[in-house]
């Protein structure tokens, strides 16, 4: 059952929203429930469902059409540098890592869309961000600030093309939240991760929505690990929402059937996570 709660002042409302590439339609006229403040929601689906898709739309990375409002004001109204002061977002692919530090490319991430309430826009010459703490007045003081409260400042100082796969991850992601956006989009953060660092890097992602207070939207193949650190999911088949709940209440075995085409059973182990178990393929 999908519950519309749209009269909300505060958080994201998405209506009727569409996109696609050329003449072939991704996304057919989606709304979604109201997402608040403070809370995950994990996009899942099979491949091709539109899930990057949406959310690069809504990201501005594409002609999306529709309302898209946060805490009452119509995204798709402002101009793209507006728009991107109010959301943060990590693509699946992050660019080819570059002759900076860690500290030195949040610290380019918000001159590049400077902090809503930083005042000034940060800049560094190269070489001079040190992975020291910042005294109040040094324009570096969010990024190292972002840098130690994600867990990695002992990695301001440090290539950004000598860090590992989970590290990296870790890094873009600092980059995202560093201006602290109203919204917060990641791609598959997790998809090239080991299990551990899939579990640091959504366990991150989950602190910070709740602490910051940020409408967090995350594209996720992992179902179970969706489950596991999201507050609510959005399913998606051929680009219209199939189902939108909490986990426990979207997750089942019929949904899964329907909408991967596999015979699966959805199980509670014994720490009250749910376990997605596939019997085969339909």
């Amino acid at each position: 059952m999908i519950v519309m709660d749209q009269g909300m002042s505060s958080g994201l409302v998405v209506e009727g929203v569409s996109l696609g590439y050329g003449r072939t339609p991704i996304i057919r006229d989606l709304t979604l429930p109201a997402l608040r403040p403070g809370t995950l929601t994990a996009l899942i689906g099979p491949n091709g469902a539109g899930k990057s898709t949406l959310l690069r739309g809504l990201a501005g990375l594409g002609d999306l059409t529709g309302s898209v409002r946060l805490d009452g004001e119509d995204l798709l109204r402002l101009p793209r540098s507006e728009r991107a002061r109010r959301l943060g977002f990590m693509p699946q692919s992050l660019p080819p890592p570059i002759s900076l530090s860690v500290l030195e490319s949040v610290v380019g991430s918000l001159r590049a869309v400077p902090a809503r309430d930083t005042g000034a826009r940060a800049g560094t010459a190269r070489g001079s961000a040190e992975a020291s703490p910042p005294t109040a007045g040094d324009p570096l003081r969010r990024a190292y600030a972002t840098l130690a409260e994600i867990g990695i400042a002992d990695l301001a100082n440090r290539e950004l093309s000598a860090l590992s796969g989970g590290q990296r991850q870790l890094a873009g992601l600092a980059q995202a939240v560093a201006r602290r956006p109203g919204v917060l989009m990641l791609d598959e953060p997790t998809s090239a991760l080991d299990l551990r660092h899939q579990t640091v890097v959504m366990r991150e992602v989950a602190r910070l929505t709740r602490e910051h207070g940020m409408v967090t939207i995350v594209v996720m193949h992992d179902i179970a690990l969706a489950a596991r650190h999201a507050d609510q999911v959005a399913v998606l088949r051929g680009g219209a929402l199939q189902a939108f709940g909490t986990p426990r209440e979207a997750i089942t075995a019929r949904l899964l059937a329907e909408v991967y085409d596999i015979e699966a059973r959805v199980e509670t182990c014994s720490r009250g996570s749910l376990q997605i178990i596939v019997d085969h393929a339909l």
